[in-house]
């Protein structure tokens, strides 16, 4: 024989109280329902105002005041110095405010029935912000970019050194430039937009030279050494004296340009040099003599007095005079490192180190 167990008193207190909240809930979203039928539900808030209660022209009234402030709120634009003003009104953006009115509305009145009682519920239990999404006319953001990249954008200048036939030196340093980053500034205006953001730092990065001032430093001060001073040069050996003219001095120099891996040079050409030092070997270099005497009567006669020899070292005359036109100086004495290799007469009689 079975028994059956009845509820007590608590559980059945428990289940008529459930049973209650169930039914007041179901009477107050009927309510609301009927209450808010062409009203905003209490609670609905959009760009920050309380709309709740409303209807749609009424919401819409309210909200034309603040969507114009924010469409006409100013965006500072910069890139280092520079800055440019713009609004998001003037970026294309809109903020219809019969839309946003509608967008409120929409909470709790729109979708499926469970959908609309879980919004309901959300709006009775706290304010309830309702999300704005607004596009900017991409034309208009494309025309703002294009009017910074003409302020901004620089190209790069290369260092320039160049030398005229008359000797000029022409010289120009190297500047980087500078471009925006288009598309990551395309992307900050347009999260500046959704955020209200007010000042927009824009992104720019440098543009390298091909040829930098570096590349070309060497060779221009070498240039002003040897051409600064614009007095020939003189050479001299033994009693004899030349003079280099400046023409001549820039027709034994060739500048060789940089390229993007390399430095610029300037070159002193050795066959003018070459042929310079010959000219004053063939003059001044002579040949050893012994002297000649005659005996009579008694007497001594000189019939030929010695000579002592002298002689250029070629090779070494060249190098020297290279390296005095490199350093830019203006008198250069032809000293050989050996002595002729015939005197006339015992060791103490031979001649001078040329």
């Amino acid at each position: 024989m079975s028994h059956s167990v009845r509820p007590g008193p608590i559980a059945l207190a428990a289940g008529l109280l459930i049973s209650a909240i169930v039914v007041f809930v179901a009477a107050a979203l009927i309510a609301l329902e009927l209450s808010s039928g062409d009203r905003i539900l209490p609670g609905v808030r959009i760009l920050g105002l309380p709309v709740g209660g409303l209807t749609l022209e009424q919401a819409a009234a309210m909200l034309s005041p603040r969507s114009a402030s924010i469409l006409e709120q100013p965006i500072e634009l910069h890139a280092g110095a520079r800055q440019w003003a713009t609004t998001p009104r003037m970026l294309g953006a809109r903020l219809d405010p019969l839309e946003l009115a509608s967008a409120a509305y929409a909470v709790g009145h729109t979708g499926a029935p469970l959908a609309r009682i879980r919004q309901q519920l959300r709006t009775l239990q706290a304010d309830t912000e309702v999300p704005i999404t607004s596009t900017a006319d991409g034309a208009a953001i494309d025309l703002l970019l294009a009017r910074i990249v003409r302020d901004v954008d620089r190209a790069p200048r290369a260092a320039v050194l160049d030398l005229a036939e008359d000797g000029t030196i022409i010289f120009q340093a190297s500047e980087p430039g500078e471009a925006l980053d288009q598309s990551i500034a395309r992307s900050m205006l347009n999260q500046a937009l959704e955020s209200g953001t007010p000042d927009v730092e824009l992104p720019t990065h440098p543009l390298a030279p091909p040829i930098t001032s570096e590349q070309v430093a060497d060779a221009h001060q070498q240039l002003v050494r040897m051409l600064g001073d614009t007095t020939p040069i003189q050479l001299s050996a033994a009693d004899k004296t030349w003079t280099i003219e400046r023409s001549e001095l820039l027709s034994m120099l060739t500048l060789h340009a940089p390229t993007p891996t390399s430095v610029a040079s300037v070159e002193v050409h050795d066959e003018p040099l070459q042929a310079i030092v010959q000219r004053a070997a063939h003059e001044v270099d002579q040949d050893p003599r012994d002297a000649r005497f005659t005996l009579s009567t008694g007497q001594l006669n000189v019939l030929r007095s010695s000579q002592e020899g002298r002689a250029i070292n070629q090779p070494g005359g060249i190098e020297l005079l290279k390296s005095r036109i490199e350093a830019g100086e203006r008198t250069v004495a032809l000293y050989p490192p050996h002595a002729s290799t015939s005197a006339p007469g015992d060791a103490s009689q031979r001649g001078s180190p040329w």
